[in-house]
Parts: structure tokens; C-alpha cells; sequence
């Protein structure tokens, strides 16, 4: 599988000459509200913390995350965004045999592959929405894996696993097999994550939730993710192989900032609701693109019209939008792409670019 992500915006302006700021980049899944003006300040007041080296345990900012749940700090594992944790994890449990509900982030595969593990793939129908049949996921789980990965929202489709779902799949894994839920995206639903997540202080210990702040808090550049379990045994291996200091002191003094900021969080649902509903009603006027419901804050989108996804993304570079082809997700063709929903002006400037690219080529 092709390595590639959303965001490649130095690429971009190295290769066609656009200014990184001249681009309205729906290829990445970030709050619309930007990054909290608290977590700005706090690093103008601590810069002279630059010079420290941060607590290689992270006390504080386990504190933090550990509150907001309601769990035990042992249960948190703090790192560099939710990748570093992906391959942390990955390094620490080795499967002989894993699955990847797909389609789904591609750093699963990678941070598998890395340890020699055999990688199968169950496939999330189109024709379900990208939605996981539990019935069948509970069926094939039995087929000797050490572990079975769920990016619960999708990535890129925005479909949701209610936490019943998931909490029955774990009681029905067989021994040695471990669930690794990734809700990465968990805080945009707009019914908040209490409701569906499987993060809590009676979680399964099979269970092990993957979270990330710097989507939620739009801080990519800074990047604080977290994992969290029950499996004490785990939770201590996980401790001793990660690599110490991956974590900058702004973004561990960040926690307590952000997690204690409810009204942001409130708000951010309360747009990308909004944003969400203006810009599928819009793209329903554009016959030559099916939308599939995500409950996120991005859409998986197809085209229908003889254009490829690779086609339709360098037209719309050429109006200075950036999408995400999305034909290198497992099961997914080149007629798939992903945009994220954004503020009231950027969704507009695509829905604009979009009707310029149909009249040019009279779709």
C-alpha cells in the first residue's frame, strides 16, 4: 500500500509553487475553530522551558488525561500523537496474526508489518456504508488473530460502532486476542464520546483505546496523543519500551489546558454540525458525487462521472483546494475521495471550485 496522507501542504507549494497560505486544505480532519488561544499563550509564558527536559514519566499530563476519564493514571500511556502509540503497541504485543477492519488508516499496516506480523483484512462494505457487520467481525475473530484493529470513527468513511458493539466483540474474542480501538476522532460526534466510547475504568483488559488531541485541538504542529488500558502487565511493558522524551513540554503542559476546556469542545460540536449540514446539503447539487454519512467531522465522498480521484484533486489544486485522494485506502479505487468539513468561507470556496471544475468540463 502507498504510503500517503492528507496535510502534505510543503509538497504542494516545493512542486506547483502555491504558498502554504494561499491553500484552503480540506485533506486534513482539524477542528475548524483552530488551536485554543490558552494552549498559545501557555507557550509564550513557558518559553524559557524550552531549555528543560521534560518529566520522561509525564506525570502531570497523565494526571490530566486520567481525570478527564475518570481512570487510574496507570491506565494512560502518553505519546507523540496516536501514531507513535500505534507502532509503541504494535512493538509491544507482536501478533503472530492481526486484522484490519478497512478500510482504515494506513499506519496500522505499517507498525504490523514492522514486526513480521501476518496482516488479513475484513473488508467494510460499500454497500453497508462502511459500516462493520458485527455478526460477521464476531465470526471472523475466531480465526486465530492476536489482534484486531478498529478505527472507531472510520477513517476515511466517519461510520461509528455503538460502545455495546465493540464491549460485545471483546467478550467474544477468544484468549490472546487483543482489540486495539483507535477514536482518534471520537470527540467531533456530535453526541459527544461518553455515550460510545469503550474508555472507561471498568474497560475489558483486552481493550486498548487509542485517543488523539491534535485533531480535536487542531494543533498538528505540536501533536499529543494517548492510549489507554486495563492490562496492568501491558500498560508496564508499554511504559519501559517507549522511548523517552517523544513528548515536547508544551505539548504535555497542553493536557490540563485543553481537556479542562468543555465550552471548546461544546462549540466544536456544535459547528462542525452545522458546517456538516450546509456543505452535504450543497454537495447533494452536484449529481456527479454520491456522499456517504460519516458522523464526523470529515466525508468520504465518490465520483460518478468518468473523472478519477487523482484527476479531480489536481483540478482542484489548480483553484488552490487541496482534498485527500483517497485510492490508496485498503478497498478503496480511484474514484474515492475524503474532504473535511471546515468553516463557513473555506466550504463555500470548495463548493465554488467544485461547480468551476463541473463547468469546465461540462459535468
Amino acid at each position: 500500500m502507498k504510503r500517503n496522507h492528507g496535510g502534505n501542504i510543503y509538497s504542494i507549494e516545493r512542486e506547483l509553487g502555491i504558498p502554504a497560505g494561499e491553500l484552503a486544505d480540506f485533506s486534513v480532519n482539524l477542528n475548524p475553530l483552530g488551536t485554543p488561544g490558552a494552549v498559545k499563550n501557555m507557550i509564550i509564558e513557558n518559553l524559557n522551558e524550552i531549555m528543560l527536559y521534560p518529566d520522561p514519566e509525564y506525570i502531570e499530563c497523565r494526571e490530566s488525561i486520567a481525570a478527564y476519564h475518570s481512570v487510574p493514571m496507570e491506565y494512560i500511556t502518553a505519546g507523540n500523537g496516536a501514531t507513535e502509540l500505534i507502532f509503541l503497541y504494535c512493538r509491544v504485543t507482536r501478533p503472530v496474526k492481526a486484522l484490519i477492519a478497512a478500510p482504515a488508516f494506513s499506519e496500522y499496516a505499517r507498525a504490523l508489518e514492522a514486526v513480521g506480523s501476518e496482516i488479513v483484512y475484513f473488508e467494510l462494505k460499500e454497500e453497508n456504508d462502511f459500516k462493520a457487520d458485527i455478526d460477521s467481525l464476531t465470526s471472523e475473530i475466531q480465526n486465530g488473530y492476536g489482534l484486531v484493529v478498529i478505527c472507531n470513527p472510520n477513517n476515511p468513511a466517519g461510520t461509528l460502532l455503538n460502545r455495546d458493539d465493540i464491549l460485545a466483540l471483546s467478550a467474544s474474542a477468544p484468549d490472546g486476542c487483543r482489540i486495539l480501538v483507535d477514536e482518534s476522532f471520537i470527540e467531533f460526534a456530535p453526541q459527544g464520546p461518553e455515550a460510545l466510547t469503550v474508555l472507561d475504568a471498568d474497560m475489558p483488559r483486552n481493550i486498548y483505546v487509542l485517543r488523539s488531541l491534535t485533531k480535536i485541538f487542531s494543533m498538528p504542529g505540536l501533536r499529543l496523543g494517548y492510549g489507554a488500558g486495563s492490562d496492568h502487565e501491558l500498560n508496564r511493558m508499554l511504559a519501559e519500551q517507549k522511548e523517552p522524551w517523544s513528548i515536547n513540554v508544551f505539548a504535555s503542559k497542553s493536557a490540563a489546558i485543553l481537556l479542562s476546556d468543555l465550552n471548546y469542545l461544546h462549540e466544536t460540536r456544535r459547528v462542525i454540525s452545522e458546517e456538516k449540514f450546509f456543505l452535504s446539503d450543497n454537495l447533494k447539487n452536484i449529481p456527479w458525487l454520491k456522499i456517504y454519512s460519516s458522523s464526523v467531522n470529515y466525508m468520504l465522498l465518490k465520483i460518478q462521472n468518468g473523472m478519477t480521484s487523482s484527476e479531480l484533486e489536481s483540478e482542484l489544486l489548480k483553484r488552490k483546494i487541496m482534498i485527500r485522494n483517497a485510492s490508496n485506502f485498503m478497498f478503496l479505487d480511484n474514484t474515492f475521495i475524503r474532504i473535511a468539513v471546515k468553516d463557513r468561507r473555506s466550504n463555500i470556496l470548495l463548493l465554488e471550485a467544485l461547480k468551476g471544475v463541473a463547468l469546465e468540463f461540462c459535468l
